[in-house]
C-alpha cells in the first residue's frame, strides 16, 4: 500500500520524527512512500522511510527554490506545488501530515493538502508537533 506525506519546509519536531519512525515500523501494510521533495519534513520523511526500507516515489516541485533533490526509486515529472500535492493524495492509500502548528491553519501547503485529502476521502494521520496523532 502507498503512503503519501506532507509536512512543513521547517522540518519535523523531534517528537514528530520519533512518532513518524514508530508509525512506519508499526504499520507494515505500507511499503511505498510518496512525498513532495522539499527541504524540511519531506526530506526528514524520505530519510526515515529509506532507513525502514520503503520504496520512495518523489514528486518534485516545478519551482526548485525549496527542493531537497531526494533520490528515490521513482521520480515523477515536476509539477506546480498545489498540483503536485493533489497528485500525492490521489496516488496514496493514506496521507500522513506533520504540520508545524498545533492547530489547523487557513494557509499553507500542508493544510491545503490535508483539506484536499478530506474532500476526496483519503484517510489521514496527522502527527502533531508534540508527537500525538489524530486519525481521520
Amino acid at each position: 500500500m502507498i503512503l503519501g506525506f506532507t509536512g512543513t519546509r521547517y522540518g519535523m519536531s523531534n517528537a514528530q520524527l520519533g512518532a513518524f519512525w514508530r508509525w512506519l515500523e508499526r504499520d507494515r501494510d505500507f511499503t511505498s512512500l510518496h512525498h513532495g521533495d522539499c527541504v524540511g519534513a519531506d526530506l526528514d520523511a524520505h530519510n526515515i522511510a529509506s532507513a525502514v526500507g520503503f520504496h520512495i516515489a518523489v514528486h518534485p516541485p516545478l519551482d526548485g527554490t525549496w527542493q531537497a533533490h531526494c533520490e528515490g526509486d521513482r521520480y515523477l515529472p515536476p509539477q506546480e506545488y498545489l498540483k503536485r500535492n493533489r497528485a500525492i493524495v490521489v496516488a496514496c492509500d493514506r496521507l500522513i501530515a506533520t504540520p508545524r502548528e498545533a492547530e489547523e491553519q487557513e494557509k499553507g501547503g500542508t493544510w491545503y493538502t490535508v483539506r484536499f485529502a478530506r474532500r476526496v476521502g483519503t484517510p489521514i494521520t496527522i502527527i502533531w508537533p508534540d508527537g500525538t496523532t489524530t486519525d481521520e
